[in-house]
C-alpha cells in the first residue's frame, strides 16, 4: 500500500471532511489516533464521527453555527472535532481545566445551542449549560445512528473553528478560521516535511490550543497516527520513554518544555525516530547544539512565525549541517502564498535591516474575531490591489535581512510569552483590579537567574485594605489559566510614571528572589531527606530561601518547574513521581512523607534476591509468573 497520498494544491479548495474521508477509506485499518487507554483505526474513527454527526443534525438543522466541544485529552475529542466538522458546523474547543469563570465567559460570548462532551466532563457541561443548552455525550451516542458519510457539500470558506486567545481587555477573543485556511496549512506541512502514513505525530497539548490543529490534521489528513500524551501527568522522564515507545517521528513542544526536556537528557539518550522537531517559540543556538546530540543526523529543527490568526507564515529549517551564526534563531523565510513585509508607525513599508511591525499578506488568514468587528477591522486590512488577499498586522516587531530572512524582535505592545504561551499582561491586570483592596496594578515579564521568563505583578493597595497574597492567588486561580498567574507580587505606594503621566515600566523596582511573604512561618528541614528535596527545589525555583512547609504554587511554581523537580528527584533518589503531586498544593515536608511511604512499599533488588533464594530451598516447586 502506498503510504503517501498526494496533498495537491487544489485540495485546499475542498473541505476537511472531504479529505479525511478519502484518507479513512484508503487507510481504513491503520491506527488513526491513540492515547494511554484507547486507540481507534481510521475506519472506527470515521464511523464514530459519522454517528456523532447524525446525532448533531437530529438536534440542530443544517447550517453554519458554533458548537462547544468540551472533552478530555483523549481519542474522544477527535471524534468530536470530526463529527462537528462533518455537519458543516464549527467546533469551539474548551479545555476542561480552564477556570469555570473563564469557561462561562466564553459560553456567554459564543451563545451556543449545543455542547458536545464526554463522560468525564458531563457534569461540567451540565453546570455550564444551565439547562438552556442541549448536551450530546460522545460516550453515550446511540449506536443505531448511521455510520455512513453524510455527503454534505461543505464550502472551503465555511467556518471550521473558533479558538480563544488571550485578549488585551481581559475579555474572550475568539479567532475564526475556515476550512481553506486549515487545509492550506496542512498542504504546506505535508509537502514541506513529507508527512505520510508512516508518521507518528505527538500531540502533547490540549486541543483547546490552536497550535494543536497543525498536528491533528497533519496526521489525520495524511494517514498518520496521532499519539496523545500528557506530559504534565507523566513528567519529563516519562516523555523521553514515551517518545521511544511510540516511535514518534514528528514532535512539537512549547519552547520552555523543549528547553527543560533537553536539560534532563544524558549522553545516552537518543531519539532515532524523530524526523523533525518544532519548538513552539523563540529558541537559541545553544538549544540547537544540545538537541543535535540526541537526534539523528537526518532530523531537523523548525523555527517559524505563527499565530492563531495567520497559522504559519515563515519557516527556518535547521538541518544537521546548518550553522547558526548568532545566538537567536531567525524565524526564516516566507512560506508559499504568504508575503511578509515590515511597516513603520505610519503603516508604510520599510527596507532591509530596519525594525518595523511584521505584516502578513495572504488569502489564507483567519476570518476575523467572533462578534468583534471593530477589532477585526483594526487588525485585518484589505489588500491595496483589490484582490481577495488581506493583510494582518501581527503586533510583532521584526527586521528583514537582505536575503529575505526575517528576525523576530519581540512584541510591539506589552504582550509576552510565558512558558511558550502568548500572554497579554493587561488581561491579568484586569483581574487584579477587580479584587477588593487593589487600586492600581501593572504586570510585566521578568527574568530569573536561570533566564526563564515569569510574570510579576506590581500592586498599589488601597489605604484602607491590603489583600493577602494568598487571597490574590486564589482569585486569579479561579479565573485564569495557570501560566497567567504571576510568580511574584510586589506592593508599592505608587507606580512610577513618565513625564506624560503614563506608567514607566522601566522604573519599576527589581525583583527580590528571596522567599515571598507567606501566611505560614519559615521552617528549616529536620531530616536529611527534607534537606535533599529542598536542595532540588532550590535548584529549580529562583528563590534563595524556602521552608519545608512552603506551598509550591504559592512560591510561584509552575507545571514546567514541577516536571524539572520530579526529573531531578528521579535522578537523585531513583523514584519516579508524577509532577501533579506538586501541582496539588504540595510542600517539601509532604513530598518527603510521600517518598518515605513509596520507599517503604518498594521491594529492593537485594530483598527480592533474598526472597527468591529462600523460596528455592523449599521442597515444593514455586512458579513465579
Amino acid at each position: 500500500m502506498n503510504n503517501f497520498i498526494k496533498f495537491e494544491k487544489n485540495t485546499v479548495q475542498s473541505s476537511i471532511p472531504a479529505r479525511f474521508e478519502i484518507i479513512a477509506d484508503y487507510f481504513s485499518d491503520r491506527q488513526a489516533v491513540k492515547s494511554q487507554n484507547h486507540a481507534l483505526t481510521y475506519r472506527e474513527l470515521n464511523h464514530l464521527a459519522n454517528q456523532l454527526a447524525h446525532a448533531i443534525l437530529e438536534q440542530r438543522s443544517q447550517g453554519e453555527e458554533p458548537i462547544i466541544l468540551l472533552c478530555d485529552h483523549d481519542v474522544f475529542v477527535m471524534i468530536g472535532i470530526l463529527g462537528i466538522l462533518k455537519t458543516g458546523k464549527a467546533y469551539v474547543p474548551l479545555n476542561p481545566n480552564t477556570p469555570l469563570i473563564k469557561l462561562t465567559q466564553i459560553l456567554v460570548h459564543i451563545e451556543p445551542s449545543l455542547i458536545v462532551t464526554d463522560n468525564k466532563n458531563l457534569s461540567l457541561a451540565q453546570q455550564l449549560s444551565q439547562d438552556s443548552k442541549k448536551i450530546l455525550n460522545i460516550n453515550q451516542i446511540d449506536t443505531s445512528y448511521c455510520q455512513n458519510n453524510l455527503g454534505l457539500d461543505i464550502s472551503p470558506t465555511t467556518l471550521f473553528s473558533i479558538y480563544y486567545t488571550s485578549g488585551s481587555t481581559g475579555q474572550p477573543k475568539g479567532v475564526m478560521r475556515d476550512h481553506r485556511m486549515m487545509l492550506h496549512r496542512t498542504y504546506l506541512e505535508t509537502n514541506n516535511y513529507s508527512v505520510n502514513a508512516n508518521d507518528c505525530i505527538a500531540q502533547l497539548t490540549s486541543s483547546a490550543f490552536s497550535a494543536s490543529t497543525t498536528r491533528i490534521f497533519s496526521a489525520l489528513l495524511n494517514g498518520g497516527t496521532l499519539c496523545l500524551g500528557n506530559v504534565v501527568e507523566g513528567g519529563l522522564s516519562w516523555l523521553s520513554t514515551w517518545l521511544i515507545k511510540e516511535k514518534i517521528t514528528v514532535l512539537s513542544l512549547p519552547v520552555m518544555l523543549f528547553q527543560q526536556w533537553l536539560e534532563t537528557l544524558t549522553l545516552e539518550d537518543k531519539f532515532p525516530y524523530i524526523r523533525y522537531l518544532k519548538p513552539g517559540g523563540e529558541f537559541y543556538q545553544k538549544n540547537v547544539e544540545k538537541a543535535r546530540k540526541h537526534l539523528s543526523d537526518n532530523c531537523f529543527l523548525v523555527q517559524e512565525l505563527s499565530s492563531t490568526e495567520i497559522s504559519g507564515a515563515t519557516q527556518f529549517i535547521i538541518d544537521n549541517k546548518r550553522e547558526i551564526t548568532g545566538n537567536i534563531v531567525p524565524v526564516g523565510y516566507a512560506l508559499e502564498d504568504k508575503e511578509i513585509f515590515l511597516l513603520d508607525e505610519k503603516r508604510e513599508k520599510i527596507g532591509f535591516n530596519e525594525v518595523g511591525e511584521i505584516a502578513v499578506k495572504s488569502r489564507y488568514l483567519a476570518l476575523g474575531y467572533w462578534r468583534n468587528p471593530e477589532l477585526t477591522q483594526q487588525k485585518f486590512l484589505p489588500s491595496p490591489d483589490g484582490s481577495d488577499e488581506r493583510i494582518y498586522l501581527t503586533g510583532d516587531l521584526g527586521r528583514m535581512q537582505p536575503d529575505g530572512c526575517l528576525e523576530w524582535l519581540g512584541r510591539k505592545d506589552f504582550m509576552v510569552k510565558i512558558r511558550g504561551y502568548r500572554v497579554e499582561p493587561s488581561e491579568v491586570e484586569g483581574e487584579l483590579l477587580a479584587i477588593n483592596g487593589i487600586e492600581q496594578a501593572v504586570v510585566v515579564a521578568v527574568q530569573d537567574s536561570t533566564g526563564e521568563q515569569h510574570l510579576a505583578a506590581y500592586i498599589v493597595p488601597s489605604k484602607t485594605e491590603v489583600p493577602e497574597i494568598k487571597t490574590i492567588r486564589t482569585w486569579l486561580k479561579e479565573r485564569l489559566s495557570s501560566y497567567l498567574i504571576p510568580s511574584k507580587f510586589i506592593f508599592l505606594e505608587y507606580l512610577p510614571t513618565n513625564l506624560n503621566g503614563k506608567i514607566d515600566r522601566s522604573k519599576l523596582p527589581p525583583i527580590d528572589w528571596h522567599r515571598p511573604e507567606l501566611s505560614n512561618p519559615f521552617v528549616s528541614p529536620t531530616t536529611s531527606l527534607e534537606s535533599e528535596i529542598l536542595a532540588i527545589w532550590k535548584s529549580v525555583l529562583p528563590l534563595e530561601r524556602i521552608g519545608i512547609n512552603d506551598n509550591f504554587i504559592e512560591l510561584g511554581g509552575n507545571s514546567i518547574q514541577a516536571m524539572q523537580i520530579m526529573a531531578r528527584v528521579l535522578d537523585a533518589l531513583g523514584i519516579n513521581l508524577s509532577p501533579s503531586i506538586l501541582l496539588e498544593s504540595s510542600t517539601v515536608a509532604i513530598m518527603s512523607t510521600k517518598i518515605l511511604q513509596y520507599q517503604a512499599e518498594m521491594i529492593t533488588d537485594g530483598e527480592l534476591e533474598a526472597i527468591l533464594a529462600e523460596l528455592e530451598q523449599d521442597s515444593d516447586p514455586i512458579f513465579v509468573g
